[in-house]
């Protein structure tokens, strides 16, 4: 459940009861008498994961993209369950994440604002709420905020909620050490410890205590160099940890800030306006070379672009940087995305989503007349993709005397359809409708093509009278 009537109203008494705390709250009817709790629905927080160029090129031995992903994911729901968060996140993009071309170095400086730039169009392309971009370095210098002072992990582009900066970066080697969870906790409100606290909202702050055992303890929000201290809850007065409440209700308490922001953060994806004036199009597959061609477009005009392969197992083949590209699919494609970003002071950036296809067609139906035969051989000439196999094909003859039949052709030696169909003059072959069915090997998908040849004035065997031949 991603919006409610009901949620809202909840929301509401989360922001009343996290700003105003003297203020009485009237009764909610909401309640299921046999457990007494309060039954609040979830909401659901739209999160585009993104990798950065060096890291997709680079990978770090031992680490995979993808578990620290799914590890990231599972830590936030931990951190929600220990902290009566009624906020869950959703993975839009899977296990394989799009790549952005940027790319920070540690004494580059990239701030937030390039970082915004260059993931703005993914955003808009899947209706993200927040993003959050997975590096192999040093994040607080690419988003110049000093989310961590020392050895930075994570770095987040504003303390939320704000639609215009909800961007994050995470080290990948620090993901499931909570970095994840905390730089997300800042995109929907949560702050750091008094005196490293930015939004001004008192209770957006993180506590550190002593346990009983003599233990520091600091909620995951807290800037802590020591990562063992940290624990995976958000400050709550409610929640308690060994017997300690995780927070104050004056002036430490994330949970409420993060439960009272959750369904605007969850709002944002629908939100986002696309500012692009230009787009993808003009499709163009050319089956045989397994390529695709495109055409980028600026105010209803081809335009020059940069183009870029996004994510997926393609490559461009030609026309990087002019208005039209030609990709070259790889076998097996399973889809991908590829932009094109406008240049000589146009910002515009279009992403084209490309799916692979069972493809097969048929271009003609002629036919060869050899000497001496009262039979035509019929040829269909057909064009698939390198992945699809043909599994079946027939002829549907039809004859002056309105009389049909079926006949089956064979593949001959160029891959082309073929049958030798004996017909006399006196009952000549008026039209063929020829139908061919294919199977991806790869997807499984199956496909199919068909072409009508009318031969309007009839056709038939030249009984000794010569070679005839009838293409287009």
């Amino acid at each position: 459940m991603k919006k409610s009537l009901f949620y809202t109203l909840i929301v509401s008494i989360f922001i009343v009861a996290c700003q105003i705390d003297e203020q009485e709250l009237e009764p909610l009817n909401n309640i299921d008498e046999a457990s007494s709790i309060l039954i609040i629905p979830e909401t659901e927080i739209d999160v585009l994961i993104v990798v950065s160029q060096r890291l997709s090129q680079n990978p770090i031995d031992g680490i995979s993209i993808s578990n620290e992903i799914t590890r990231g994911f599972n830590e936030w729901n931990i951190a929600a369950d220990n902290s009566e968060l009624n906020v869950r996140l959703k993975n839009i993009i899977g296990q394989n994440p799009p790549i952005i071309s940027w790319d920070y170095h540690e004494s580059a400086g990239l701030d937030a604002k390039e970082l915004i730039n260059n993931a703005r169009s993914l955003r808009e392309f899947y209706k993200a709420d927040i993003v959050v971009a997975l590096t192999d370095g040093n994040p607080a210098n690419v988003m110049n905020n000093g989310a961590y002072t020392s050895g930075a992990r994570g770095a987040a582009a504003a303390v939320g909620p704000d639609i215009d900066s909800a961007y994050a970066v995470v080290n990948i080697k620090h993901v499931s050490d909570g970095t994840f969870v905390h730089e997300v906790g800042h995109l929907l409100g949560a702050d750091h410890q008094a005196g490293n606290n930015t939004t001004g909202v008192d209770k957006a702050r993180a506590r550190a205590f002593t346990t009983p055992q003599g233990l520091l303890r600091q909620t995951i929000m807290h800037t802590t160099n020591t990562p063992a201290n940290r624990i995976l809850y958000f400050s709550n007065p409610e929640v308690a940890y060994e017997g300690i409440p995780t927070g104050n209700e004056n002036n430490a308490n994330n949970a409420c800030v993060i439960n009272g922001n959750a369904e605007l953060v969850a709002s944002f994806g629908e939100a986002v306006e696309e500012e692009s004036t230009c787009e993808i199009g003009n499709r163009i597959d050319n089956l045989q070379l397994n390529t695709v061609r495109l055409t980028y477009y600026l105010n209803n005009f081809p335009s020059n672009a940069n183009w870029e392969v996004v994510s997926g197992n393609m490559t461009i083949q030609s026309g990087g940087n002019s208005s039209s590209v030609i990709v070259s699919l790889d076998h097996c494609f399973a889809g991908g995305l590829i932009k094109a970003s406008g240049v000589s002071g146009n910002n515009c950036e279009s992403i084209f989503s490309i799916d692979p296809k069972c493809a097969v067609t048929i271009t003609d139906v002629g036919y060869l007349n050899f000497s001496g035969s009262n039979s035509l051989t019929f040829i269909a000439p057909i064009v698939k993709s390198a992945q699809t196999n043909i599994t079946s094909s027939r002829f549907l003859v039809e004859y002056e005397d309105q009389s049909s039949l079926f006949y089956f052709p064979t593949i001959n030696s160029e891959g082309n359809l073929q049958a030798t169909i004996p017909v006399s003059c006196s009952n000549k072959i008026k039209k063929i409708t020829a139908t061919v069915n294919g199977l991806d090997t790869c997807t499984g998908e199956t496909c199919s093509g068909l072409f009508v040849k009318d031969y309007f004035f009839g056709v038939c065997g030249s009984g000794g009278g010569g070679i005839g031949i009838g293409f287009n």
